[in-house]
């Protein structure tokens, strides 16, 4: 799918097709034959009748087709009728809405959604079918899923690292890690693939990111050049499909310095706007000392942390029936989580926003018992002014739980403005089909609902 039509990553599009807005005469009617070439001038009322545009006439037809479709949002969105002349881009962007671009190609048809406004329309006489973009009531964005950049799958092949690459008998590279592998499949490592299968499933975006061991197995040297390796091959995917994928970086947070500088470059060289925090670095908590000086930088840009679990402490207690990432991830993130609320860095760096895999682990379950541990302890008093639950209601949760009553605990928990939609696609346990049925199931209201899907997250990365 090429940019265009998927432009402005963030909010759902629908394609405005051949036979999608009818123009003169009553909905249902066929459009004339206007025998216009691109870019010629349209001379007449255009859907006056219905749309009260009266004064738009003599422009050139794209604009007049970009105008019709802006208008229907603005009177969508703002409940409000659109000025009877043109308004301009800075018109609609200051009123927080999109703006979208004429643009002509082959056709093209998007699924999902419902259209705001009349559904046809057919201009016939013109070389191409003319497309535009039209909001839609949702946008599908999956918070959570992984990539493995080719960079870096190339960069390990080169060496020296404590990765290995290998091959299964279907061709995918293995990863092996100290004590783990991943075979990457197609989705892990082919953003083409991966592109069509979003579109098959009907989920608009995804924020791709790298995943655990990341590079703090490395030396830490070592893992500081892979950190930005995997941070260009994220960039680059991102760029390649803006329409498709955004993104958070990648830190080596077994070298804090080198840390805070790949930090830097990622927000000012890359413009990311977050980055996933591995919730430990090779044993060291994320609540140790040695990471301030990433969080007064993180919280002067502010940037979104995103907490996803790594190999645990005990781990060689988890390693029959997969309880590692079962078990023991849920429970890391659940410790990282509580470790930096009590240790007063979300009190310290109020403009870092926090999100946390799995459905925070066990935090929302927990929630009740740290805050009694605020209240008998005064070690967990001193560097906090209030409940433990007060901070942690603050961040956001994503919904790789696909049972929907411990979703709904997360959404009773932190509201319904902090959830967004994961699915941790496409390791063997995600899915993106249980991503938008575990929501479905939530019952929750239609503004609700999108707000889960994608207006959460769209909010979130300023998308």
């Amino acid at each position: 799918m090429r940019a265009a039509e998927r432009r402005g990553a963030g909010v759902m599009y629908q394609a405005l097709e051949e036979n999608m807005l009818e123009c003169a005469g009553a909905p249902g009617s066929a459009a004339p034959d206007m025998g216009l070439a691109p870019g010629g001038m349209m001379e007449q009322e255009i859907c006056a009748d219905h749309h009260d545009f009266k004064d738009w006439k003599t422009e050139p037809f794209s604009r007049c087709f970009v105008h019709l479709t802006n208008s229907l949002v603005w009177r969508s969105v703002t409940k409000e009728e659109p000025p009877t002349t043109p308004p301009t881009a800075v018109e609609y962007t200051s009123a927080g809405l999109p703006w979208f671009e004429y643009y002509d190609d082959s056709k093209v048809a998007l699924e999902g959604g419902e259209r705001q406004g009349p559904s046809r329309c057919t201009f016939t006489g013109f070389g191409r079918t003319a497309h535009l973009l039209a909001r839609t009531s949702r946008v599908i964005i999956d918070f959570h899923n992984h990539y493995f950049p080719p960079l870096f799958l190339d960069a390990i092949r080169e060496g020296p690292s404590n990765f290995r690459i290998t091959e299964d008998d279907a061709g995918n590279p293995v990863l092996h890690s100290p004590g783990d592998y991943n075979v990457l499949v197609p989705g892990h490592r082919d953003l083409a693939h991966r592109a069509q299968v979003l579109e098959e499933a009907g989920v608009d975006m995804q924020v791709i990111t790298f995943t655990a061991p990341g590079t703090s197995i490395e030396t830490p040297a070592r893992a500081a050049e892979l950190a930005s390796i995997v941070n260009d091959g994220l960039a680059a995917g991102r760029d390649e499909w803006p329409e498709r994928f955004t993104t958070l970086g990648h830190l080596p947070l077994n070298n804090p310095e080198a840390a805070v500088r790949e930090l830097e470059r990622g927000v000012i060289e890359l413009g990311f706007k977050g980055f996933m925090l591995l919730s430990n670095a090779s044993g060291v908590p994320l609540a140790d000392e040695r990471f301030e000086p990433l969080y007064e930088r993180a919280d002067h840009h502010g940037v979104v942390f995103y907490i996803h679990p790594t190999y645990p402490l005990g781990v060689e207690a988890m390693e029959d029936y997969m309880l590692m990432p079962l078990v023991g991830f849920l429970f890391d993130t659940t410790l990282a989580t509580a470790h930096l609320v009590y240790a007063g860095v979300p009190e310290r760096y109020p403009n870092i926003r926090w999100v946390l895999c799995h459905t925070g682990g066990a935090i929302p379950f927990l929630a009740e018992r740290l805050d009694r541990g605020y209240e008998a302890f005064p070690r967990c008093r001193e560097r906090i002014s209030g409940l433990p639950s007060e901070y942690l209601k603050r961040f956001y949760y994503d919904t790789v739980n696909f049972d929907p009553k411990a979703l709904r605990l997360a959404v009773d928990f932190a509201g319904v403005d902090q959830i967004v939609a994961g699915s941790d696609y496409p390791h063997m346990i995600g899915s993106l089909d249980k991503m938008k049925s575990t929501i479905a199931a939530l019952g929750l209201s239609a503004e609700d609902e999108a707000k889960v899907l994608g207006k959460n997250a769209a909010r979130l990365l300023s998308l």
